[in-house]
């Protein structure tokens, strides 16, 4: 995660298969993988920005 001047959040999931090509067998492995890591990267998200709401929650109070 990076938090520039501007205060904006990155989050970076790559999702770079090794070895693909384009055969029915790897297309359905890779779909169901990357919509398995999908989640995965999203429920992250969820929870650094649910981090963040406390930390400045916390540092409201008291600071």
């Amino acid at each position: 995660m990076f938090s520039g001047r501007g205060e904006k959040s990155l989050l970076a999931a790559v999702l770079t298969p090794h070895n693909y090509h384009d055969g029915a067998d790897h297309h359905r492995f890779f779909f169901e993988h990357f919509k398995l890591k999908g989640k995965e990267a999203a429920n992250a998200c969820m929870q650094i920005l649910a981090a963040r709401g406390r930390i400045a929650a916390e540092m409201s109070v008291t600071g």
